[in-house]
């Protein structure tokens, strides 16, 4: 029998390893992230996907997001839950909310707020229980959403995550 020929060795492995994909590192300029080119992959060229079906025409400008989960079996009331979304709010948004209108009349305000705590922890539909005056009743409505969180998702007596309907009173105070 005839001695085979001697198989050709692979090539060299490069001197630079290869860059590690990881997401949240990097200055911004591309490096860590992938990018939207095709690159040597193993010594062979990466080949376009190619798509089965027509891409969707996109509509113009930015979609809406999503609108938020409905209620189970709409608003149940503090006394209805299990875990009740006590709400806390930040001092310091409070004050940059302060109507310059209420700081120049000395004007201050304890105002309770209904609102509701949806089923993924967000509050929406503030309306303020009173109005004193020099624009704190539209800006504790508007400090309950930008200024506050729950400190829970409220429950049903179920364990269910539900929307429920809440007061908390805001007090608008001058230092």
């Amino acid at each position: 029998p005839v001695p085979a020929a001697p198989k050709e060795a692979p090539p060299p492995p490069p001197s630079e390893a290869p860059p590690v994909m990881t997401s949240g590192q990097g200055d911004g300029a591309g490096d860590g992230f992938a990018s939207g080119t095709n690159k040597d992959f193993a010594g062979q060229k990466a080949a376009p996907k190619q798509d089965t079906q027509p891409a969707a025409p996109k509509p113009a400008g930015k979609a809406p997001p999503p609108p938020p989960p409905a209620p189970r079996a709409g608003e149940l009331d503090e006394s209805e839950l299990s875990v009740k979304p006590n709400i806390r709010c930040s001092p310091a948004r409070i004050a940059a909310l302060y109507p310059q209108a209420a700081i120049d009349n000395d004007a201050e305000a304890d105002i309770p707020v209904e609102v509701v705590v949806d089923a993924t922890g967000r509050i929406t539909n503030p309306k303020a229980k009173i109005d004193p005056g020099f624009g704190l009743k539209q800006a504790a409505e508007q400090a309950l959403v930008y200024a506050c969180r729950p400190s829970a998702i409220p429950r049903d007596k179920a364990g269910a995550a539900v929307a429920a309907r809440v007061v908390h009173t805001l007090h608008f105070q001058l230092e």
